[in-house]
């Protein structure tokens, strides 16, 4: 028996954290050539829920722990609703998820073309474990519209393992080869204390903590063609840096112009990139969807962007240590430890300090290992053919812009989330602008 199912540590931070003013909600957007047939995606999307248990499940407390218990037939449906989008994404209301579950789905239709947009609570899963969902959803939509004589199959999930995604797959004796390689992160912790990450704007207004935001989530979206792209790698071989070092690094020389620009001219003052770090094992792959993911904190001042060519340098040698001695679970164990001491989790999500400036998190190449036809790279499902992915990555109190990369059909495309409140549109455009003019710069050869 699954249910009652403990919260994992992680998945707690995300309750605590959780509020109207800051949601921990990922909007997907999948853009299609082809009218979707509404009843075909409904039944799609049943077919994919049920594989992944934790979208049909709520929040409850009992004693003092938290778990996750099925929802009700009716809160689980989930059903497919048609909006209006005057923006990159539809409004959003806030999902209380002790009441409702954590999946919704909207759909937009014009003139032959469609849209759907996949709304996750973050607590169910991070975004590897969204595309597992949405990769569910398009072989059960091409089952559903028999267009092929072959149907797709499903792959292979076992939602038992859900009981065992606290420690990752990591059984007790590789846990313990793991010390090692976390008191590397745990040495820099000192250092990573003693610094206080500002916002990107120190002065900018904020929402209350009982607000909904207001056109939530407002997203720009940038998309870099193939030649582009097989430019930045590119640079990336070149300078001997991941194409993730690259972008890195370009967050920065943006985010510094563009405070500049704003008469935030703060050399000393220091910019904190949360970076979530997929710690997926071969044990996963057959897990549903969920949050297997930890974080690593990138600090760097305004005046290391003086020398671009050394804060590159610093930033892979940074990745590299990261890499090596997987440091996303240095965060995951960090938050372990708080839960049993005075204040536990609560303590480090009260109120609205800034415990980072902007988040930055790469999603990789996605649906490359997907069983649907392909027409120049393009993936088809059913009577459609999917020609562009983007989504927003949550925010923080005192984060005002998360930045997300999708890679799909050699095509590469940066979203950003923008804090409405702090931020006007103009000046959330330029900034994206700023992102992107970086991004070009590195990838033209020395």
């Amino acid at each position: 028996m699954l249910f009652p199912l403990p919260l994992t540590t992680f998945e707690r931070l995300v309750f605590f954290d959780d509020r109207p003013s800051a949601p921990w909600i990922v909007c997907l957007r999948l853009c299609f050539e082809g009218e979707l047939d509404r009843d075909k995606a409904q039944e799609a999307t049943q077919i994919s829920l049920i594989r992944h248990p934790l979208l049909t499940s709520l929040v409850e407390q009992v004693g003092r722990d938290l778990v996750w218990q099925p929802a009700s037939k009716e809160l689980a449906e989930a059903k497919l609703q048609s909006v209006t989008v005057d923006g990159t994404y539809p409004n959003l209301g806030y999902m209380d998820i002790r009441r409702e579950t954590g999946f919704r789905l909207f759909d937009s239709m014009n003139d032959g073309s469609s849209t759907l947009y996949f709304v996750f609570h973050h607590i169910c899963l991070d975004g590897k474990g969204a595309f597992q969902f949405i990769g569910d959803w398009l072989i059960a939509y091409d089952r559903l519209c028999g267009l092929r004589s072959e149907l797709p199959d499903f792959p292979k999930l076992d939602e038992q393992l859900l009981a065992r995604r606290t420690f990752y797959g990591r059984d007790l004796w590789q846990r313990v080869k793991m010390i090692p390689h976390q008191s590397v992160g745990l040495l820099g912790a000192g250092e990573f204390a003693m610094h206080r990450p500002q916002p990107i704007l120190p002065d900018a207004p904020t929402a209350g903590s009982d607000e909904a935001p207001e056109g939530f989530p407002p997203g720009i979206v940038h998309r870099f063609e193939p030649d582009e792209l097989a430019a930045i790698r590119s640079a990336g071989k070149d300078k001997g840096a991941t194409v993730n070092d690259l972008l890195i690094r370009d967050v920065y020389l943006a985010l510094n112009r563009w405070r500049i620009a704003n008469d935030v001219n703060e050399p000393e003052s220091w910019l904190r990139l949360m970076i979530p770090i997929s710690v997926r094992s071969e044990f996963e792959t057959e897990m549903p969807a969920t949050n297997v993911v930890g974080s690593v904190f990138v600090d760097r001042r305004g005046r290391d962007c003086d020398d671009e060519k050394s804060l590159l340098e610093g930033i892979c040698r940074q990745m590299h240590t990261i890499k090596r001695h997987e440091l996303g679970f240095t965060f995951l164990w960090t938050l372990w430890l708080q839960r049993w001491l005075p204040g536990g989790l609560k303590k480090i999500v009260q109120g609205e300090k800034c415990l980072n400036s902007a988040t930055f998190t790469n999603l990789g190449r996605l649906f490359e290992d997907l069983p649907l036809p392909r027409r120049d790279g393009f993936l088809s499902s059913g009577n459609m053919e999917l020609l562009s992915v983007d989504g927003t990555a949550p925010l923080r109190p005192k984060n005002y812009a998360a930045f997300a990369v999708f890679t799909y059909a050699n095509r590469m495309s940066i979203s950003m989330h923008y804090n409405a409140t702090a931020i006007p549109r103009t000046s959330a455009e330029l900034l994206l602008e700023m992102l992107v003019s970086a991004i070009r710069e590195s990838s033209r050869s020395d």
